[in-house]
C-alpha cells in the first residue's frame, strides 16, 4: 500500500473510534484508541477488526466516503470490543474473529441503505445482532475458554486505585462512580478512572454533549432508584449507558439543542427506564445482557414518529448533520434567521424605475377584507406629485403610458384589453379592475396586474412570460380616479379574484437621500420603491462557473505563496468553491440579484474561509452605500477560550450575535462601472459589547475579482486573483 492508502485506513480506523460517541474528530478517535491500548488484547482484537473491516469494505467496492467516515465500520469497533471481553485470544477465537468482523460490515451495509430510505439510523443495530448471536451460541463453543476479565496494565491498575479513594472523599461520590463506570461500559470496561477520562475528551469535544451526558445520566438514575430497584445494578449490567447514549443522540445529533429538547430528554429517559425494567429480566433468563437495545429501540421510535408531526413544536431535527451539538445548533439557528423569510418563487416589482407605493396592504381606500394584500404603484416627482401641469390630462401624470414589467416567469392565465381609460377624477365601477393580466407562477398561485392601458398588453393568453419582460403600459382603466398599476396575489385566475399575502424577494427602499436593501419584505404605503438592476461587472465578477478554476497570489506574514481553487457543482446541485489544497469547502448560491454563501466545511485559518466571511452577502447591483446585512454563526468568530462557556449556554439562550455588513464605497460610474470596492465588515455582539471581528476590502474590475485585503486581529492578508480559467480551455 501507498503512504497515501495508509494515512486513509488510519483516519478511517480513528473515525470508527470517534463514531462510536456521535463525533467525526480523528483526534477523539485516537484518545479511544489510547485508552484501549491500556488493555492490550481488547487493544490488539479491535484494531486488527476494524481494519479488516475496512480493507474489506474495499474489496467489496461499497461507498468509500462512508467507509472512511467509520460509518460502515463503528459498530465493529463495539462487537470486537464485546468479543475481546468474552473469550481469549486463542487460535479458535480468530475465526470467531473474522466471522463477526465480516458480518457486522455486512450488516452495517444493508441496514444503512434499509433505514436511509426511511429517513433513520441504523445505530448499533449490526453490533447487538452480531453480540445476540455471539451470547445465543457461546456455550456451543466448546474449544474457546470464557474470558476473565483483567484490570489492564499495572499503571492503569495503579492509578484507578488512587482515583478510586479521591472518589470516597467527594460528595456525591456514589453518584460520580456509577456515573464513570456506565460511560466506560460503552468500551466495555467497568473503570472509574476511564470514565473520567472519557468525560474530559467529551468536554473538550462539545460542551453541549457534556451536559447532555450528566443530565440524561441523572434523570436515568433518578427514576432508577425510585422505580425500579438499586442504582448499584447499573454498574455491572452494562445498561447504565443507555441514558447517556439516548441523551446525546436525542438531546443534540438528531434533535437540535434547545430548552424544550432538554425538557423532552426527561420522557425520553423515562421510556428508556421503562424499557430497561421490562425487557431485563426477560434477557437475564436467556444470560444476555440488555447492552444498548433499549438506546436503539427508544431513539428509532422517537425519531419516527416526530416525522409526522405537521409542526416541529420547538422539537427540530437536524436536517444538516453536523455531528456536533453546538454545530447542529448554530447551523440551524442561523439558517433559520438568515433564510426564514426566503421564499420559492421570487417575484419583483412591477416597474422600471422610482415608483412610490400609493396603497398598501391594509389599505383605506379600497384594499379592504378580502382585498387587502394589495399593491398599487404610481409615480411622483420631488413634491411628491403625481403629475406635471395641471393635472388635468392624462399624459400630466408621470405613470401614464409608462412600461410595466412582468414581475415572475410564468403563463398568462387570464386578460382583459378593451377597457378605455377613465378621464381623471372618474371611475368605472363596472370594470372594476379594468384591463389586466393574470401570470400563472404555480398550481394555485397566480398574480394580477390591473389598470393597463387598453390596447398596450404585449403578450396572448397562454404565453409564457419572463421575470422583466415589458408586457404592457400603464394606464387609467377601471376603478382608478388617476394612472397607477395594481397588483395582488391569488389562489384563482380570476380577474376579482381574493388576494394572498406574499412577499416581494428584493427591493430598493428611499430613505431620505439614500437607498435602503429590503429582502423578502412588504413595501410599507407612501413609500419609495425601485428594482434592483444587476450590473454586469457585479454579475460576471461572481459568476464562478462550474469546472473552472481561480488562482491567488497570497501575501500573509511576509510570506508569498500561491492558491488554486476550484469552482463545481455537486450531486445534489450545489455550487461550491473547493480550496484544491485544503479541502476545504464553500457553498454559495447566486440567484441574479445577490451572491451569497450558505454553508462552509473546513478549516477556520484558510484563506477560503476569510474569503467566506469577506464576501457573505453581496449587492450585484450598482448602488453606492447600500447596505447589505446578513448573520455570521458566531462559532466562526469565537475565541476559543471563551467559546466553551457560550457553548454551554447556547442551547438556552444565545448570547453572542455577530452581525456582516457589506457595501459598495467606489464605483468609477454607478451607471456601467468598470471598477468597483466593496468593503465589508463583520461585528461581535455580546454583553452589550461590540468588536470588529473583521474588515476587508474585495476590488472588482475587468469582469472578475482582482484582490481581496483582508483585516483581521491587526493582521492583513492580501489575495490577489492571478487567473480565471477553464478546465477545458
Amino acid at each position: 500500500m501507498t503512504k497515501q492508502s495508509l494515512n486513509t485506513v488510519f483516519d478511517a480506523l480513528l473515525l470508527s473510534f470517534s463514531q462510536v460517541f456521535f463525533a467525526n474528530k480523528k483526534w477523539f478517535g485516537l484518545c479511544l484508541l489510547l485508552l484501549i491500548a491500556l488493555f492490550p488484547i481488547k487493544f490488539l482484537v479491535t484494531i486488527t477488526s476494524v481494519i479488516f473491516s475496512i480493507l474489506l469494505s474495499y474489496l467489496f467496492n461499497f461507498d468509500k466516503s462512508l467507509t472512511n467516515s467509520g460509518v460502515f465500520t463503528f459498530n465493529t469497533v463495539l462487537v470486537s470490543l464485546g468479543l475481546s471481553t468474552k473469550f481469549d485470544l486463542t487460535k479458535e477465537f480468530l475465526f470467531l474473529f473474522v466471522l463477526f468482523s465480516s458480518i457486522s460490515l455486512l450488516l452495517s451495509v444493508w441496514l444503512f441503505y434499509y433505514f436511509a430510505k426511511k429517513g433513520l439510523p441504523f445505530l448499533v443495530l449490526p453490533f447487538l445482532i452480531c453480540l445476540y448471536l455471539l451470547n445465543i451460541n457461546q456455550f456451543s463453543f466448546g474449544t474457546i475458554n470464557q474470558h476473565t476479565p483483567v484490570e489492564g496494565l499495572f499503571v492503569l491498575q495503579q492509578l484507578s486505585h488512587h482515583f478510586s479513594v479521591f472518589l470516597d472523599h467527594l460528595p456525591l461520590g456514589d453518584y460520580i462512580r456509577i456515573l464513570l463506570n456506565s460511560l466506560s461500559a460503552i468500551l466495555f470496561v467497568s473503570n472509574e478512572l476511564i470514565g473520567f477520562l472519557l468525560l474530559c475528551f467529551i468536554f473538550i469535544y462539545s460542551r453541549i454533549n457534556f451536559l447532555l451526558v450528566i443530565f440524561g445520566f441523572t434523570i436515568g438514575l433518578s427514576f432508577y432508584t425510585i422505580f425500579l430497584g438499586d442504582f448499584k445494578d447499573l454498574i455491572f449490567s452494562y445498561i447504565g449507558f443507555n441514558f447517556i447514549l439516548v441523551a446525546m443522540a436525542l438531546g443534540g445529533f438528531f434533535i437540535i439543542p434547545s430548552t424544550k429538547n432538554f425538557a423532552f430528554q426527561f420522557f425520553t429517559i423515562s421510556l428508556t427506564c421503562l424499557l430497561i425494567g421490562a425487557l431485563n429480566p426477560l434477557f437475564l433468563k436467556f444470560n444476555t445482557p440488555l447492552y444498548s437495545l433499549p438506546f436503539v429501540l427508544v431513539v428509532l421510535l422517537i425519531l419516527s414518529v416526530l416525522k409526522y408531526r405537521e409542526k416541529s413544536n420547538g422539537l427540530e431535527l437536524v436536517t444538516n448533520q453536523q455531528s456536533r451539538p453546538e454545530d447542529n445548533l448554530y447551523k440551524n439557528y442561523y439558517t433559520i434567521l438568515r433564510f426564514k423569510a426566503n421564499t420559492y418563487f421570487h417575484v419583483y416589482l412591477p416597474i422600471l424605475g422610482e415608483w412610490r407605493v400609493s396603497q398598501g396592504i391594509d389599505g383605506k381606500q379600497t384594499h379592504l377584507g378580502d382585498w387587502k394584500y394589495a399593491y398599487d404603484f404610481d409615480m411622483v416627482d420631488s413634491q411628491n406629485r403625481t403629475y406635471r401641469n395641471y393635472g388635468i390630462e392624462l399624459k400630466d401624470f408621470y405613470a401614464y403610458e409608462t412600461p410595466i414589467i412582468s414581475p415572475v416567469s410564468g403563463y398568462v392565465a387570464n386578460l382583459l384589453d378593451h377597457v378605455l381609460d377613465n378621464p381623471i377624477g372618474e371611475i368605472d365601477a363596472l370594470h372594476n379592475f379594468g384591463n389586466t393580466i393574470v401570470i400563472k407562477i404555480a398550481e394555485n398561485f397566480y398574480l394580477k396586474l390591473s389598470h393597463l392601458l387598453a390596447g398596450s398588453i404585449k403578450v396572448g393568453l397562454g404565453d409564457y412570460v419572463y421575470v422583466g419582460q415589458t408586457i404592457a403600459l400603464c394606464g387609467n382603466s377601471g376603478r382608478s380616479p388617476e394612472p397607477h398599476v395594481h397588483m395582488q396575489f391569488q389562489i384563482t385566475p380570476d380577474i376579482g379574484a381574493k388576494t394572498v399575502k406574499y412577499p416581494f424577494a428584493y427591493f430598493l427602499t428611499k430613505e431620505e437621500n439614500h437607498y435602503q436593501f429590503n429582502a423578502f419584505d412588504y413595501p410599507k404605503q407612501n413609500t419609495l420603491v425601485k428594482n434592483i438592476m444587476p450590473c454586469s461587472l457585479l454579475k460576471n465578477a461572481y459568476k464562478f462557473l462550474p469546472d473552472h478554476e481561480m488562482e491567488w497570489l497570497i501575501t500573509s506574514n511576509n510570506k508569498t505563496y500561491n492558491k488554486t481553487w476550484y469552482f463545481g457543482i455537486d450531486a445534489f446541485n450545489k455550487a461550491y468553491i473547493l480550496d484544491k489544497a485544503s479541502g476545504d469547502l464553500a457553498y454559495f448560491k447566486n440567484d441574479g440579484v445577490l451572491f451569497y454563501f450558505y454553508d462552509y466545511l473546513g478549516g477556520k485559518d484558510s484563506e477560503l474561509f476569510l474569503f467566506y466571511l469577506a464576501n457573505q452577502k453581496v449587492l450585484l447591483g450598482a448602488y453606492k452605500k447600500v447596505a447589505v446585512e446578513d448573520w455570521i454563526i458566531p462559532s466562526y468568530v469565537m475565541q476559543k477560550n471563551i467559546q466553551w462557556l457560550f457553548d454551554l449556554i447556547a442551547p438556552f439562550k444565545q448570547l453572542i450575535k455577530v452581525k456582516y455588513t457589506s457595501q459598495y464605497d467606489i464605483f468609477d460610474n454607478e451607471n456601467q462601472p468598470n471598477k468597483a470596492v466593496l468593503n465589508a465588515n463583520i461585528l461581535s455582539q455580546y454583553f452589550n459589547k461590540s468588536k470588529v471581528f473583521l474588515s476587508a476590502e474585495t476590488t472588482i474590475a475587468n469582469q472578475k475579482i482582482e484582490s481581496v485585503s483582508i483585516l483581521k486581529n491587526n493582521q492583513t492578508l492580501f489575495m490577489q486573483c492571478t487567473k480565471v480559467s477553464s478546465l477545458y480551455s
